[in-house]
Parts: structure tokens; C-alpha cells; sequence
């Protein structure tokens, strides 16, 4: 459901993240440890570890390579990051148990690899010819089993979510890991679905939408896209239409394709006006006065401005999708339609008529467009997804 209605985050994340779904789910914990798979000495002696008791420190399930390849598939994850632990002691799992692994299956697996950085680390990586994922100085944050204290992962994650403040500041820098073959990732799967169903249609979809695609914006190299990502690009075509001049003014018009791929997506438009405006300027860089008028032609779309902070952006673009998910079938308008076809988009007119507006007139001045410092501009596109059109004119006037 959550990419049916998923926001534009090219206005987030750039424009190689408009589409998150381009992007596979990843786990972000594996522990290199299966029955058909060699292992090091370290590894070997962290697993012979054991309590007083006689019960072995390292719990692990005993599967294959093989095992672990369906549970992946089954549970929708394209990518498991295998890690190593280097604890300074004779006992841990070396680089060599994750190259190995990765060396099996390199589409699937990717390494995290672990250092002791008493030692020369530097030249320890030179020797390794896998590239590294990059470090960042912000702040992420792995969700995995070995915190749960005996809590299901439903639960755990419902504890989580609920921390007040916790999902609006952390949705983008969530990972989760499942420490196979600690824990199954398919529960940690299920956990988090039966754990957002509870959760408001924003926080619901932004947590389904992100929290297993998180970890692809660490690494551009690793982490490619599964379709190309400029299939999704908001624009489709620029054209220029017209072009009147006279002794007082120059007009100039553009028509733009331009393409939703939601049912329901709240486009980031400033860009793409700025680009127009700057690129009539540039052609006619002695005219800095007058003004320009966008329009949308459609009955279902709307033209918005308000400020882009991106969590109010978002906070609007699933206020929009949550209206017109609601049913229309009480209303009249799924009774007839023109082209002799069912219609059932009640909610889709309501919300073009009640938010914003079909056109804008914005002034230039000197040279820019004379707008509020925190004013952005978005159009609102129901219905789709869908190709859709814009009229720009720039009407630049000739001062005597």
C-alpha cells in the first residue's frame, strides 16, 4: 500500500531517490556463520565458548548458505550486509568468515568488515580489495534482536515507535538487522509490519516505505537500483510553445510534461520553475521586470505553495494521500461519467478544489522572482499515476 502513496523524495534525497521502491530492502546484520561455509580459528573458538552452565555464549541456528538465500528472498530483502567482529581477543569473527561468504553470493551479500584500531588499520585496509563502506558523521541508528530482552520484535518495535519524537527524527536513519542466524529475518519483517499497522497513515507509510531501503543511501556503489532511476524523474518535457515580442514586453510560454507515479504524490515544482525562469532570463538578460504565470489543466491536480521543511512536506503530501484513499462510493460521482466509464474519484475533485489553486501569477523584480523566503511550490496529482501537463508563460516587460 505505502507505494501507492509514496511522497516525491527527490526533494529529500536527490534526484536519484524520487522512487524509493527502485531500491531493494537490505538487512543490515548477517553473521557469517553457516553449516556449508568454512570458518576461521577466531570463529571457531567464539563458538566453543560456554557458560558455567554448559550453554554456549554465541547461540546460532545451523543452516546453509543455501537457507539463508530463501529466507532473504522470502522476506523481500535484495541485500544482506555479513559483518565481522573484531573483540581484540583470540576469539571473534574475522574479515576472512565475510569475504568468504561474499565471495559465494556477491550480488546478494555485501561486507562490513572490523578492525582493531590499536593496530596499523591503515595499511590492514590496503590488503582488503572490497570496497569499504564510507563513514558518516551523522548519527544512524541498527534495530536488531540481541536488545530485544525477550520481547518479540512486534513488541520491540512498538516500544520503539512509541518514544515520543523518535520516528520523526529518526525514519531516515533507521537500519535493521536480523543477526542471522541468531533470528530470522522474516520475523523481523513481520515484526515491524504488525508493529506500524497501529501507527498513523504518515508514520505507517514513511517507516514501511524506508526502514529496510535505509542503509541503499550510504553507498552509491554498492547499493544501485534495481529499475532505472530515470523512469521516475518528475519531468518528462520541457517545450518552449511561443514566443511574442513587441516594442513593450516578451512572452514566453512553455508547455511541460510532467509525470506522477503515486496514486496520490505531492510534486516538488520550485526547481523546475527556477530552471525555466533562469533559462529566460539568460536568453534575455536585459529585461528584469514582469511576471510569471503557471497553470494547471487538469481537474484533479492542484498547485500549492508552502514551506519545504521536509517534514512538512511530507506531513502534507499524506494528509493529501490519506484523503483520497478515503471510499467514495457514497457520492454521485461514481454514477456516470462523461466517457461512458465508471468514475470513483470523489475525493481526488474535493481536494483540488480545496486546497490551492488551478493557476499562480508570481512577480519579477530586478531580475528574480519576488517570493517569501520560505515559500516553495508543489503541484498536488491524484488519480494516477499518470502524465499530466503545465502552461508557464514568463511575460518579461520593456522599460523605456
Amino acid at each position: 500500500m505505502e507505494r501507492l502513496y509514496q511522497p516525491d523524495f527527490s526533494s529529500i534525497f536527490g534526484a536519484r531517490y524520487t522512487n524509493a521502491f527502485i531500491y531493494g530492502q537490505i538487512d543490515s546484520l548477517i553473521w557469517p556463520i553457516f553449516s556449508d561455509i568454512g570458518r576461521s580459528d577466531a570463529l571457531e573458538k567464539l563458538l566453543e565458548l560456554k557458560s558455567k552452565d554448559g550453554h554456549h555464549y554465541f547461540y546460532h541456528r545451523q543452516i546453509s548458505l543455501e537457507d539463508e538465500k530463501v529466507e532473504l528472498i522470502s522476506s523481500d530483502i535484495t541485500y544482506g550486509l555479513v559483518q565481522a567482529m573484531n573483540l581484540q581477543r583470540s576469539y571473534g569473527i574475522s574479515n576472512t568468515d565475510v569475504i568468504s561468504v561474499v565471495k559465494k553470493e556477491p550480488d546478494l551479500f555485501k561486507a562490513i568488515l572490523s578492525f582493531d584500531l590499536s593496530s596499523n588499520v591503515i595499511s590492514e585496509i590496503k590488503t582488503i580489495e572490497n570496497q569499504l563502506l564510507k563513514l558518516y558523521n551523522n548519527l544512524w541508528i541498527e534495530i536488531e534482536p540481541r536488545c530485544f530482552g525477550g520481547m518479540t520484535p512486534t513488541s520491540c518495535f512498538k516500544q520503539i515507535f512509541s518514544l515520543k519524537g523518535f520516528i520523526q527524527n529518526a525514519w531516515h536513519r533507521i537500519t535493521i538487522g536480523s543477526a542471522t542466524p541468531t533470528l530470522e529475518i522474516a520475523q523481523m519483517k513481520r515484526g515491524l509490519l504488525e508493529a506500524t499497522e497501529v501507527l498513523n497513515f504518515s508514520q505507517k507509510n514513511i517507516l514501511r516505505t524506508w526502514a529496510f531501503r535505509n542503509v541503499n543511501r550510504l553507498n552509491l556503489t554498492n547499493f544501485k537500483s534495481e529499475i532505472d532511476p530515470n523512469l521516475f524523474k518528475p519531468i518528462k518535457e520541457i517545450n518552449q510553445i511561443n514566443r511574442i515580442e513587441n516594442d513593450n514586453e516578451l512572452i514566453i510560454e512553455y508547455k511541460l510534461k510532467l509525470r506522477s507515479y503515486a496514486i496520490t504524490q505531492l510534486l516538488f515544482l520550485t526547481d523546475i520553475i527556477k530552471e525555466i525562469f533562469n533559462r529566460s532570463l539568460e536568453e534575455n538578460p536585459d529585461l528584469k521586470s514582469g511576471e510569471l504565470f503557471i497553470r494547471s489543466y487538469h481537474t484533479t491536480t492542484s498547485l500549492i505553495i508552502n514551506e519545504h521543511e521536509y517534514g512538512n512536506y511530507l506531513d502534507l503530501h499524506y494528509m493529501f494521500a490519506e484523503i483520497s484513499s478515503r471510499d467514495s462510493a457514497p457520492f454521485l460521482h461514481t454514477v456516470r461519467a462523461l466517457e461512458n466509464r465508471a468514475d470513483f474519484n470523489h475525493y481526488d475533485h474535493e481536494l483540488a478544489s480545496t486546497y490551492g489553486s488551478r493557476q499562480l501569477t508570481l512577480p519579477i523584480v530586478d531580475g528574480r522572482l519576488e517570493i517569501g523566503g520560505r515559500e516553495n511550490f508543489y503541484i498536488l496529482v491524484t488519480f494516477g499515476p499518470r502524465t499530466f501537463n503545465i502552461h508557464i508563460k514568463i511575460k518579461l516587460i520593456k522599460e523605456k
